[in-house]
C-alpha cells in the first residue's frame, strides 16, 4: 500500500464505481491522489518488482535460512505474505547476472590453470605426467605413432625438469604448460588423415561413434590452438561466461523434470510443484554465488583475507541447502517416516491400549 494521500472523492477513477475505503472493490485500484513525485514513481516501480514493502525481506530471510520452506508454503496455499517465485527469480537473476558480467573476468576462471604456483607444484605436475606416460608405454595396444608422441612428450618434460634446476623463478616459461593440447587424444595432424587411417583398419578395430567424435574434436583443437594451452582455456572460459545465463535458464525445467522422475511414485506432486521448488533453489543459489564471488573479490584487499573462508563457507552451504530443501519440500525424514509409524502400530497392539480403545468406543455409543 502506498503512502500517498487518499482522495476525498469516493468514485473510482478507473471503473467509476463507488469506493468504500481505500481500494475499489470492483477493480482493486487504490483511491489516492493522482499527482505523484519522482520518488513515489521510483518506489512504486521497485515495489511492483520485489514487493519491497516487507514482503521482499521476509521472503529473502526464509529463502536463505529455511531451505525448502517457501516452496512448502506455496504448495499449502500460503502465498500472499511472500514474493511470487517467478517474480523473485526474475529479480534475483537480473541482479546476479549484472554483478556477474561486471566483476567476473576470464582471468579469474583460468588463474589456477595459467601457471604453476611455485617450484614444488611445477615439479609435482611434471613428474605426475611422466609417470602416466610411462604407464601408457607399457600398454599392449599402443601404436608406433603414439609411442613416438609419448617419447617426444617425455623428452619435453625432462628438459623442463632440467630447466627448473637452474631457473626456478620463471615458471611461466615452462614448455609443458604451453603444449598441453598436444598430449590430448591422438597424433594425427588432420581429420582427413585420421579418416584415411580408420578406413584402412578392419571394421572390428575401427573406433566407435563416440571415439570418432572425440578424436575429430581433439584434432580440430590442435589445428586451432597448436601448443598454446593458455589461449585454449581463455576461449573456453569466455564461451562459458557468455552462455552461463542460457545454461541456467535451460537447466531449470530440466532440473524440475529430474525431480518429477525422482518422486514419480508420489502422486501429490505435479511438475509445476517441482518447478516452484526449482525456482526457489535457483534464487538461493544466485544469492549464495553473489556472496561467494563478493567475498573472493574482497579477500584480495589488505586485511580482508579472512573473507576467503566466508566464500568457502557459502560454497559448502550450497550443497547443504539443496539436501535440506529437498527433505523439507518432500517432507521426508529418516526418523519420522520410518520410526513413528511402527511405534503407532506397536502402541495399538498393546493389550492395555486395545482395552482402553474398546472402552472409549462403548462410552461413545451410550
Amino acid at each position: 500500500m502506498s503512502k500517498r494521500h487518499q482522495r476525498k472523492e469516493n468514485n473510482c477513477l478507473n471503473c467509476s464505481a463507488i469506493v468504500y475505503g481505500r481500494f475499489c472493490h470492483i477493480c482493486g485500484q487504490e483511491n489516492v491522489e493522482t499527482r505523484e513525485t519522482f520518488w513515489h514513481f521510483v518506489t512504486h516501480f521497485f515495489n511492483d518488482i520485489t514487493h519491497f514493502d516487507g514482503q521482499f525481506f521476509v521472503t529473502a530471510r526464509y529463502l536463505l535460512t529455511r531451505p525448502g520452506f517457501l516452496s512448502r508454503q506455496y504448495l499449502l496455499g500460503r502465498r500472499m505474505r511472500y514474493v511470487n517465485p517467478i517474480r523473485l527469480y526474475l529479480f534475483t537473476s537480473a541482479v546476479f547476472f549484472l554483478f556477474f558480467f561486471a566483476f567476473v573476468k576470464q582471468e579469474d576462471m583460468i588463474r589456477n590453470s595459467s601457471s604453476p604456483k611455485n617450484l614444488a607444484s611445477a615439479k609435482k605436475e611434471i613428474e605426475s605426467e611422466k609417470n602416466m606416460l610411462e604407464l601408457r608405454l607399457t600398454g599392449k595396444q599402443i601404436t608406433e605413432a603414439e609411442k613416438k608422441a609419448i617419447e617426444a612428450r617425455t623428452s619435453l618434460l625432462n628438459s623442463d625438469l632440467n630447466r627448473l634446476k637452474t631457473d626456478s623463478l620463471n615458471l611461466d616459461r615452462l614448455e609443458y604448460r604451453r603444449s598441453g593440447i598436444e598430449k590430448l587424444g591422438n597424433s594425427y595432424t588432420s581429420i582427413a588423415a585420421y579418416d584415411s587411417a580408420q578406413i584402412k583398419l578392419p571394421k572390428n578395430k575401427r573406433d566407435g561413434w563416440f571415439y570418432r567424435k572425440y578424436n575429430r574434436k581433439i584434432i580440430e583443437l590442435k589445428g586451432r590452438y597448436g601448443t598454446d594451452f593458455n589461449r585454449f582455456f581463455v576461449d573456453l572460459a569466455n564461451k562459458f561466461i557468455q552462455r552461463f545465463p542460457q545454461i541456467l535458464f535451460v537447466s531449470l525445467p530440466l532440473f524440475a523434470l529430474l525431480l518429477q522422475l525422482m518422486y514419480v511414485r508420489r502422486k501429490q506432486f505435479y511438475y509445476t510443484d517441482h518447478g516452484v521448488y526449482a525456482l526457489h533453489v535457483y534464487c538461493a543459489m544466485f544469492v549464495l554465488l553473489f556472496m561467494e564471488i563478493s567475498a573472493y573479490k574482497l579477500s584480495e584487499m589488505p586485511y580482508l583475507g579472512w573473507l576467503y573462508y566466508v566464500g568457502v563457507t557459502a560454497i559448502i552451504y550450497m550443497f547443504y541447502y539443496v539436501y535440506k530443501s529437498m527433505r523439507t519440500f518432500s517432507r521426508t525424514s529418516r526418523s519420522t517416516d520410518r520410526v513413528r509409524a511402527p511405534r503407532r502400530r506397536r502402541h495399538l497392539c498393546h493389550p492395555a491400549a486395545a482395552g482402553a480403545a474398546a472402552l472409549d468406543g462403548r462410552r461413545g455409543a451410550h
